[in-house]
Formats: structure tokens, sequence, C-alpha cells
């Protein structure tokens, strides 16, 4: 015989807050928004009801400052947040804030 253990209780004080199309197109504006304040930029965004996926680089004084290993690594990502939402049942998303990569640490000269 298998034990259900019994539901623990949640560890969050309210709800979830889940991202229809109205709050994902929010939380775009707003992602698009500290773009335009910062050195950010946005190379992959998924913006999921209940989750959301992003990856950034960030200009630094002397090129982009990067935190993942390699460029093969930043690609796999890349592909990684745009599958996401098709891996979960959902159209491919496009938002208009994200920017091509490109191997931004050997582009530089």
């Amino acid at each position: 015989m298998t034990r259900v253990p019994p539901p623990r209780a949640s560890a969050l004080k309210d709800p979830a807050v889940v991202f229809d199309g109205h709050l994902a197109l929010s939380v775009a504006r707003g992602f698009a928004s500290m773009v335009e304040k910062s050195a950010y930029r946005i190379f992959a965004c998924a913006i999921l009801p209940e989750h959301v996926h992003l990856v950034l680089g960030r200009r630094a004084q002397n090129g982009w400052k990067v935190f993942l290993n390699s460029v093969a690594d930043s690609e796999r990502a890349i592909r990684y947040v745009e599958n996401n939402p098709v891996k979960e049942g959902k159209r491919p998303q496009r938002w208009p804030l994200v920017i091509p990569f490109i191997d931004l640490v050997t582009a530089i000269v």
C-alpha cells in the first residue's frame, strides 16, 4: 500500500498571481521600461501564466557583462526560453523588447 503524504501548507501568504493576457502585457511593458533606463538588453522572454523566463545581457564599461559561461550556454538558454511556451502547449511568444543575440564578446573590437 502506498501512503500519500498529507497536503503541505502553502508557503505563500496570498494566492499566487496568474499572468493572463493583460497582466502579461503589463509585465512586458515594465521590462521594456527598465531596458530603456538601464544598460540591460533582453535576448529572450517568455511570460507564462505562472512564471517568467528572461535571458538578459548587460553592457558594461569594458564590453558586455556575461553570467553564462559561453556563447553556446547563452544560445541554449535563449532556445529554452523561446521553446518554453510551446512545451507548455501555448503559442510561441514574440515580444518587441527582445533583441537578437549575437556573440557580443567577440564582436567587440
